[in-house]
């Protein structure tokens, strides 16, 4: 899962964080460093979260999330505390990386153009008393 908030440990080094989630039979230094390098931070795996601006905790939850090798992700909100233009280039690299893994993704967001770039159906509730409905975009399953 990634989190509104990052949720690092602040005695924990990124690599440290990203490996948290590994179940102890891994290699967890091989898996934690590659996953930081798919999300773009080769060069950050010893800095702690204090070192780190929020657009790289919010990249270290996102390897921490992925580093198990989930069939399903579930995200909520990860960008609704940075600026527009990091959380549009988090975004692309987030729905890259969910593409590249063929991934199911459950996203909660209460941002309507987020949504627009990032699902291929959607699932809207409104309440009270409860109302929902559902749409799938024109081109897709």
């Amino acid at each position: 899962m990634v989190f509104q908030e990052p949720r690092l440990l602040p005695w924990r080094s990124a690599r440290e964080n990203v490996e948290l989630a590994l179940p102890p039979t891994e290699k967890p230094s091989q898996s934690g460093q590659a996953w930081l390098e798919k999300v773009g931070l080769a060069d950050a795996g010893a800095l702690y979260p204090r070192q780190m601006s929020g657009g790289m905790k919010q990249r270290v939850a996102i390897a921490r999330a992925l580093v198990v090798e989930p069939d399903l992700l579930l995200v909520d909100e990860p960008f609704a505390s940075l600026d527009p233009q990091l959380s549009t280039h988090l975004m692309s690299d987030l729905t890259a990386l969910i593409q590249e893994r063929n991934l199911t993704c459950l996203w909660v967001t209460h941002d309507y153009r987020e949504l627009r770039q990032v699902a291929s159906s959607h699932l809207h509730l409104q309440g009270p008393p409860g109302h929902w409905s559902v749409t799938t975009q024109k081109g897709t399953p």
